[in-house]
Order: C-alpha cells, then sequence, then structure tokens
C-alpha cells in the first residue's frame, strides 16, 4: 500500500472476500418495535429517549452536549 497523504478513491484489493451490506431505506416510517441500527448517537443514554408511536418518531430533547463527560 503506497502512502501519499491523502485518501484515496480505491485501494488495492487485500484477498479478503468481499462483504455485502443490505442498502438502508431512504426513508423510515418507524412502523417498528424499535429504532434501525442507523439511529445510532455519540453517547449511550440512561433513560429512553424516544418513543415510536402510529408510525412517527418522538425526540424527548436531552440537555447534553458534545463537550459534557
Amino acid at each position: 500500500m503506497q502512502t501519499v497523504g491523502r485518501v484515496l478513491a480505491t485501494e488495492k484489493a487485500t484477498g479478503l472476500p468481499p462483504v455485502v451490506f443490505k442498502k438502508e431505506p431512504v426513508r423510515d416510517e418507524f412502523d417498528e418495535d424499535s429504532l434501525r441500527f442507523c439511529w445510532n448517537f455519540l453517547r449511550t443514554p440512561f433513560e429512553k429517549w424516544y418513543q415510536l408511536e402510529n408510525g412517527k418518531l418522538i425526540i424527548n430533547v436531552r440537555p447534553n452536549s458534545v463537550s459534557e463527560d
């Protein structure tokens, strides 16, 4: 692998088998019992911060910031 000081658009194949990921839907209908994995966040909250009701996502606003421990 050549180091050129920037991220390249392509790299040489490593010899590992390719991994195919399922394409995520463009739109979320919030019709499941929990959020999909793509709805991740920086910190794991201690209390539930959302509700899924009748195809709607209701977010409970929390007074946290990125700089808090």
